[in-house]
């Protein structure tokens, strides 16, 4: 598809406004008062609304003048149109980017959940999209009414619908309450609720999920969280050591039973899944005479017995059964191993425009591959026979929830590559190079990857990013320039003010990408041009 400009754009830009709510508490109505009172208006997607403009220009406020909007108010949101800044991959783009649309993707632990939120940031980046609450993904249920209470506000505000500028908002789920039971019985409920009120509007809502397989997500989770806890030399600390977490990756995972579907349900014990497997203790103990120790005392960790798992942390089968209504009720479902799929997918549900991207965690450490999931998974679905028997009977139900998800993905592929052969004008001129059919696209995404230095760009190059998170908090600035409220930038669909506390990141407020006084705090992490910190 060659990208298609809309014209009524330009008319649209005057007519905009912000849309704000009471935040959650003063020191956000604080900074939202900053905010209005000094951060740059910026247009909604400046890589194709706007030529772009130096950081001085835009700063001084100098962002011109358009013609008022079109009188009378449509009746839905249309499509904004597909943005002209490309990537390696823009051929594969299907779908436009909308005038209004709410994303949720609940993220599980070491199943390329980081790989998504990167991919994330840069639709955040390009102006386009918004990522909330607070750019970080785990959040309380006050913050998630608040978001939503903003979020449907914007969406039926008269003059949003009239200038065709309703909110884009990305929401990531994984740790504190969202990531709880309330994935399953509040916010799917609330979801689809919001779904039906604003669908006559022609704003979409839409979910997405990610499993992986069992072998290799445990592998991941062992690397990534537990072996450096087994490694921990403290003989002081009895909750560290192969004393309390196993000897083995395979004694502790026998002892973690179904460890992916008890973090999706999230009421199965989940604080267990990092909790040592054994108890133990410190003990003090006479030097050895033969080491010339006689006398001194030593400190040692001892095993005790092995930590009882409550039968109430245990997978039933009536949690099977609750885990495919969820499982029916998320639009986007896929699987780690076939990561490009599932991002033609999301795609296609959601309009996000810049696919490329760049897998998270990929790296070698003490001959071990760590990957997202995004790259080939250590065991394929069916080669897992040759795993310890303890280790097959631990992850019973990891391996069917995996096999039901994978299932699921693929009957939608083939219902909607169905739909599309049968119905051409949807896919517009197919070729070698802009196939129509989800599974095709996947293949021609992959086949365009790229290496650059250590890197490797799934997709082909990434356009630059026109923004940027930078650090707003002066306590680690170190002397350095922070971004204050006067430097940040306002995108007119925001719900909230354009700013974030990360996950293990310090505040930070989005600004131009071109300002050279700052350095990036996240944003960049699929752009190549060391501007990151």
């Amino acid at each position: 598809f060659a990208p298609r400009e809309m014209a009524r754009s330009a008319s649209r830009r005057a007519g905009r406004r912000w849309v704000r709510a009471p935040p959650l508490v003063m020191a956000w109505t604080l900074l939202a008062m900053c905010v209005r009172a000094h951060a740059v208006r910026a247009p909604s997607a400046p890589g194709w609304r706007t030529p772009a403009r130096s950081a001085d220009l835009d700063r001084a406020g100098t962002t011109g003048s358009s013609p008022s909007p079109a009188t009378g108010m449509p009746a839905r949101y249309s499509p904004v149109g597909f943005s002209s800044v490309a990537g390696g991959a823009s051929a594969l783009r299907r779908a436009e980017l909308p005038g209004c649309h709410l994303h949720f993707f609940r993220h599980v632990s070491k199943a390329a959940g980081t790989t998504v939120r990167f991919i994330f940031d840069k639709q955040v980046a390009m102006g386009e999209w918004e990522f909330a609450p607070m750019c970080h993904y785990g959040f309380r249920e006050k913050d998630w009414k608040e978001t939503l209470r903003r979020f449907r506000d914007a969406a039926v505000d008269p003059v949003n619908v009239q200038n065709g500028t309703g909110p884009r908002m990305l929401v990531e789920a994984r740790n504190e309450w969202g990531a709880s039971e309330a994935f399953e019985k509040v916010i799917l409920p609330d979801l689809k609720k919001t779904r039906a009120e604003l669908e006559a509007l022609g704003c979409g809502v839409t979910t997405s999920l990610l499993f992986r397989e069992p072998y290799a997500q445990y592998r991941s989770f062992w690397n990534y969280y537990i072996a450096k806890l087994r490694d921990d030399p403290d003989e002081f600390d009895p909750k560290k050591g192969p004393e309390a977490w196993g000897s083995t990756f395979e004694e502790w995972a026998s002892f973690v039973p179904d460890l992916q579907l008890r973090e999706m349900l999230g009421d199965r014990c989940t604080p267990r899944l990092r909790e040592p497997v054994f108890d133990a203790e410190t003990r003090e103990e006479e030097g050895d005479e033969e080491e010339g120790a006689a006398g001194i005392k030593k400190k040692s960790r001892v095993r005790l017995e092995k930590r009882r798992l409550p039968e109430t942390c245990k997978v039933s089968l009536g949690d099977r059964a609750r885990f495919e209504s969820v499982v029916k009720q998320v639009d986007v479902v896929g699987t780690t191993d076939q990561f490009d799929l599932f991002l033609m997918q999301l795609a296609d549900k959601t309009g996000i425009q810049h696919l490329e991207y760049s897998p998270s965690n990929e790296k070698k450490k003490s001959g071990v591959h760590q990957t997202s999931g995004v790259l080939d998974e250590t065991v394929k679905s069916g080669s897992h026979s040759s795993l310890s028997v303890s280790f097959q009977e631990a992850t019973v139900n990891d391996r069917w929830a995996y096999e039901l998800v994978a299932a699921t993905r693929d009957a939608r592929v083939a219902n909607e590559d169905g739909s599309r052969t049968s119905q051409k004008e949807t896919c517009g001129a197919e070729s070698a190079a802009s196939p129509c059919g989800l599974r095709a696209r996947a293949e021609a995404f992959t086949s365009l990857t790229e290496t650059s230095g250590e890197r490797t760009l799934k997709g082909g190059v990434p356009p630059q990013s026109t923004f940027m998170f930078a650090n707003a908090d002066a306590s680690r600035a170190g002397g350095a320039p922070i971004a204050t409220p006067k430097d940040w930038v306002r995108p007119d669909f925001y719900v909230s003010p354009p700013a974030c506390k990360g996950f293990n990141t310090e505040f930070a407020g989005l600004v131009f990408k071109n300002d050279t006084r700052f350095k990036c705090d996240r944003g960049c992490s699929f752009d190549d041009d060391g501007r990151r910190r």
